[in-house]
């Protein structure tokens, strides 16, 4: 009779492991802190949450706000943080 195994899975990407706390360790590095990084990164993904937003709309909203203007806020904020550079 094959023994039953015990897998646990990463809540971001899914990626399978056998121990937890090799799972646990491996969540967390899809968490930024984002006081320590550059203007530079923080536009980038901003722009990326513009770019990907029609994915996620609900009824043409993104977060209670209509989608066009949700990306264009992140372009905004994105280009804003730029200049600061």
């Amino acid at each position: 009779m094959p023994s039953k195994k015990t897998v646990y899975e990463c809540k971001y990407c899914r990626k399978e492991f056998t121990d937890y706390d090799e799972c646990e360790e491996h969540e967390h590095t899809h968490i930024c802190a984002y006081d320590e990084v550059d203007n530079a990164r923080i536009a980038k993904e901003l722009r990326l949450l513009g770019e990907i937003a029609s994915g996620y709309h609900i009824g043409g909203m993104v977060m209670g706000m209509a989608l066009k203007n949700y990306e264009n806020l992140m372009e905004e904020a994105a280009n804003r943080l730029e200049k600061r550079e």
